[in-house]
C-alpha cells in the first residue's frame, strides 16, 4: 500500500514538473506593439502609418486621433498575420495618431506604444474652366423626348410628367487631376403660373454615365435604381419670371466616372415635391450664363 501511494505521488510530481517546464519553454505573453509614421500631407490626402508587433499572430490594434472641432476619431484593425503592418489615415487637420491597445492570438490585451504626427497643410481650390453641356432635353411621359432652349420639368405622377436630362463630355477637361473639384450648375429660367403658385419644391439631381438617346421613352429611359443621387435642392418660385440658380457638388461622381474610363455623363433633374411646372435653361438657351455648366477647380497648396 505504501508503495502505491509513493508511486502516485511520484507521478503527480513528474506531471507538475512537465507542466512547469512546458510553460517556461512557451510562455504566454502580452503583445508588444509600436506605432510610427510621421508625415506631411495636403488636406484631403491620406498617408500610411506603420505598426510593428511582437508576439503570436493574429494581432489586433486600436488607435485614435483628435480632428477639427476636437472631434475624436477611433480606428481598429484585426486579424493581422504579419509582424509589420501599415494602414492609411486621412485626418482633416494637423494631429497625432496615438496607439491605444493591442492583442494577440491568445487574447491578451496590452497598452500599445508609439505615435505618428501628421501635419496637414491647407489647400485652396482655384477656378480653371467651365464645361458647357454637350446636349440636353426633357422626356415627356406621353410624347417622348423633346429638345429646346428651355426644358420642361414637372412631376405629378401623371401622363404629363417631364424630366430633364443634360449631357456633358468629360474629355474636354483641360487639366485633369485626381483632386479636382466639380460643381454642376443650372438655372430655373421661369415658371408656369401653376408652378409659381405651387409653393416650395425640391429639385432632385441624379447622375449616370452614358449619352442621351433621343428615342428614349418613359419605359426605356435609364432606370432610377441605376442612377446616383447627387443632391436634393429646395426652392420656392414666387413669380413666373423669377430666375433661380441651382448648384451641386458632383466631385465624387465625376471622379468615379473618370476612374472607370467613362467620359460621357448625364445629369437628370426632376422636381419631386410641389408638382408645379417649371422651365430650365438648356444647352442652347439664349442667355449663355443661364445654360447648364460644370465648373472645374484645381487643388493647390496655400
Amino acid at each position: 500500500m505504501k508503495y502505491k501511494i509513493l508511486l502516485k505521488n511520484t507521478l503527480l510530481i513528474v506531471l507538475v514538473m512537465i507542466l512547469i517546464t512546458s510553460c517556461e519553454k512557451d510562455p504566454i505573453e502580452a503583445p508588444s506593439t509600436v506605432l510610427s509614421g510621421d508625415a506631411e500631407i495636403l488636406a484631403g490626402d491620406s498617408t500610411a502609418v506603420a505598426v510593428s508587433f511582437k508576439g503570436t499572430p493574429p494581432f489586433g490594434f486600436s488607435y485614435y486621433w483628435v480632428g477639427k472641432n476636437k472631434t475624436t476619431y477611433k480606428g481598429a484593425i484585426y486579424d493581422v498575420m504579419d509582424n509589420n503592418h501599415t494602414f492609411n489615415v486621412a485626418p482633416d487637420t494637423t494631429t497625432t495618431i496615438i496607439a491605444e491597445f493591442a492583442s494577440s492570438r491568445f487574447g491578451e490585451a496590452a497598452r500599445a506604444n508609439g505615435q505618428a504626427k501628421i501635419i496637414v497643410k491647407p489647400v485652396e481650390y482655384i477656378y480653371d474652366q467651365t464645361l458647357s453641356a454637350l446636349n440636353s432635353g426633357y422626356l415627356h411621359k406621353s410624347d417622348g423626348f423633346k429638345t429646346g432652349q428651355e426644358l420642361d420639368v414637372r412631376n405629378q405622377g401623371a401622363q404629363f410628367d417631364r424630366i430633364v436630362f443634360i449631357e456633358f463630355d468629360l474629355s474636354t477637361i483641360n487639366t485633369l487631376e485626381d483632386k479636382n473639384k466639380y460643381t454642376f450648375r443650372f438655372w430655373l429660367t421661369r415658371s408656369h403660373a401653376q408652378g409659381a403658385s405651387a409653393g416650395p419644391g425640391i429639385m432632385e439631381i441624379k447622375s449616370i454615365t452614358g449619352e442621351i438617346d433621343p428615342i428614349w421613352t418613359s419605359a426605356t429611359q435609364p432606370a432610377d435604381a441605376n442612377m446616383e443621387l447627387i443632391s436634393l435642392e429646395p426652392f420656392n418660385a414666387t413669380s413666373t419670371s423669377e430666375k433661380i440658380k441651382f448648384e451641386a457638388d458632383i466631385t465624387g461622381f465625376v471622379r468615379s466616372s473618370l476612374e472607370k474610363g467613362s467620359n460621357k455623363i448625364i445629369i437628370r433633374v426632376n422636381e419631386t415635391k410641389s408638382k408645379g411646372l417649371y422651365y430650365i435653361g438648356g444647352h442652347t438657351y439664349r442667355e449663355e450664363d443661364k445654360r447648364p455648366e460644370i465648373d472645374v477647380r484645381l487643388r493647390r497648396e496655400i
